[in-house]
């Protein structure tokens, strides 16, 4: 990653830091010694046979005389003050091996909050990496990202690493070592780094002393999560930190009574719920839209920064960036990229071109890239409410509710209501043509699929939103609520109606049979108000009974020199007639004295009687 774009996405780690977590079982500056007087020899973690880890001859070499190093203290004095010094809190627990029980248990309380954990690699006297490990696998829970630093008095940092390497992982995962770092591993959103206390027999400057090591961790948190969108989505998370107590101060106590009777006023408590937590998100969303490093980021300055090419400057624009960006692409490519006419194969050798990921593939991050604009994301399987653009599954059919969002608010005595449903369809696998547009009608709309075809990756699905396609279901409220909300397994309980496409009505309760909606995602709003808007076109078209001479004038020609009806063609001899017109054409204008033709209006070219 260039240099300047580098420091960019620094600045923004430094931001949104806040808090990290220090676990040293010696938070003092005095070396330990061995009971006898004498310094002890560090323990080391045992492996399997299979495991055992050869030790080269360049490593033998480096490895220094076992002394106290390897148990050296930690000054938690000096270490809070140099996070204080970068507006960081710290804090520094030990363990104890009288309450085991009681230190994990505040461990994992604080790590789960910390931004960055730290760990000590020998954490007592018989140990040998075996409870930072454990520790380690308590964070590697879960799909939260995680930077964790190993804090080591060895010497020899391949004695970690090795064993880190051979350790199982909750579920069965393991650490691999990061790209373009040997000091540091991986394992899904947990990434692992590794510094020594001391300064002897280290290589590539993995020493860091107390009062330094704050501002490496902020070089490895932004390793960790310093791409172009990474930095983007960091410094969108510090405008909320930052303004949390702004945005607090625009709910004061005083309009608690209000919401409180706003609540008593609805006839159902849940249709309030929904209305105020927009005002929330509202306030978050301007927090994020003012932010300057945001809009820093989502800048042409900083896609240059983070392409490593030259900014347009004032006298630039999107095509001279486009140009650049696209140097290394063939000629023809690099045109149809700049002209804004780009195909599917054209965007792929883009991204594979500037992709800075070994193994990219570039047709996978673009399909994840469209799901990102075109689905919302859920967790809790208590927002899944049936609303516009919740995608269902039944018996391997997929379908998008297209019912309007004030009506998929269920009313009254009868829980019931009839929902409308568009039905989708496996996109062709042909592809496009370069060397035409790829123009959809107006009756299809393209959207990613994530399950459908079952392998955790996506398929590209159509949905037809015409009246043939579209299709009612009965769904029921929840009890005690307006919504149709989905089970905790994500199923909507439905009837359908059991009628031939022709004999389908407003019939609730004609040939009802009981079905399972499986609940497959959620559209974003403008996705989904795009797929309503165009079956609401669909169905609203009115059919006209006109001249049949006048319809396929609306034709366009086939046969060179032919015309549409109704549109100018070559001058005719004076003092004749036109064919439709039935009048003379007015006398041409001699050449000398002739102006530039002027374009006809969309309305002269109109056949009479349209």
């Amino acid at each position: 990653m260039p240099d300047e774009f580098q420091n960019i996405a620094r600045q923004v780690a430094k931001r949104f830091l806040q808090t990290v977590l220090v676990v040293d079982d010696q938070p003092t500056s005095v070396p330990a010694e061995a009971p006898n007087g004498g310094a002890q020899e560090p323990p080391q973690r045992s492996l399997p046979d299979a495991e055992k880890v050869e030790v080269t001859a360049q490593q033998e070499e480096a490895e220094p005389e076992a002394g106290p190093e390897w148990q050296l203290g930690l000054d938690p004095k000096a270490l809070t003050e140099a996070f204080a010094e970068m507006g960081v809190v710290c804090a520094v627990l030990t363990p104890s091996s009288n309450d085991r029980d009681g230190f994990v248990r505040r461990y994992t309380a604080v790590a789960g909050r910390a931004d960055i954990v730290v760990l000590d690699w020998i954490l007592g006297q018989n140990d040998g990496g075996d409870e930072a490990i454990r520790l380690l696998g308590e964070l590697a829970q879960g799909e939260r990202s995680r930077l964790i630093a190993i804090y080591t008095g060895q010497s020899n940092l391949n004695l970690v690493l090795d064993p880190l390497k051979h350790a199982q992982l909750p579920g069965g995962a393991r650490l691999v070592e990061a790209r373009q770092d040997p000091w540091s591993l991986c394992s899904g959103p947990i990434r692992v780094t590794v510094f020594s206390k001391i300064q002897r027999g280290n290589v590539d400057g993995r020493y860091v002393a107390e009062s330094d090591l704050p501002e490496r961790l902020v070089d490895e948190y932004a390793k960790m999560s310093g791409g172009l969108l990474g930095s983007l989505a960091l410094a969108a998370l510090a405008a909320i930190r930052e303004d949390s107590h702004d945005i607090l101060r625009q709910f004061p106590l005083e309009l608690d009574a209000a919401f409180v009777a706003e609540w008593a006023a609805q006839h159902k408590a849940d249709e309030v719920e929904g209305h105020w937590l927009p005002l929330v998100m509202d306030e978050v969303e301007a927090a994020i839209e003012d932010d300057a490093d945001v809009a820093r980021l989502r800048g042409v300055e900083a896609i240059c920064s983070w392409a490593g090419i030259e900014a347009p400057g004032e006298t630039g624009g999107r095509e001279l960036v486009v140009e650049r960006l696209s140097g290394k692409l063939p000629g023809e490519v690099a045109e149809q990229l700049r002209r804004g006419k780009a195909v599917r194969e054209d965007i792929e050798d883009l991204t594979r071109s500037i992709g800075k990921v070994d193994g990219l593939q570039p047709a996978a991050v673009l399909q994840r890239v469209g799901l990102m604009f075109q689905n919302r994301r859920r967790n809790n399987s208590s927002a899944k409410v049936m609303r516009p653009g919740t995608v269902v599954e039944m018996n391997g059919k997929y379908w998008i509710c297209v019912q309007p969002a004030c009506d998929c608010i269920v009313r009254g005595k009868d829980p019931r209501r009839l929902f409308w449903f568009a039905q989708m369809e496996k996109a062709p696998s042909k592809k496009p043509s370069k060397d035409d547009e790829e123009e959809l009608p107006l009756d299809e709309v393209r959207l990613w699929n994530p399950d459908a075809n079952g392998a955790g990756g996506v398929s590209e699905w159509l949905v037809r939103v015409g009246a043939r396609s579209a299709r009612q279901f009965v769904l029921e409220r929840t009890t005690g609520s307006s919504f149709v909300r989905a089970t905790e397994k994500g199923v909507f309980g439905a009837s359908v109606l059991d009628l031939p496409d022709s004999q389908r009505g407003m019939h609730a309760d004609a040939g009802v049979r009981k079905v399972d909606l499986k609940w497959v995602m959620d559209l974003k709003p403008p996705r989904a108000q795009e797929v309503t808007e165009r079956l609401a076109r669909s169905l609203s078209r009115v059919g006209v009974t006109q001249s049949e001479w006048l319809r396929v004038g609306k034709r366009k020609a086939t046969k060179s020199g032919e015309k549409k009806i109704g549109e100018a063609g070559p001058p005719t001899p004076t003092g004749q007639t036109t064919e439709l017109e039935g009048t003379p054409p007015p006398t041409p204008t001699p050449q000398s004295e002739a102006t530039p033709p002027v374009a006809s209006s969309p309305e002269d070219k109109k056949p009479s009687g349209e």
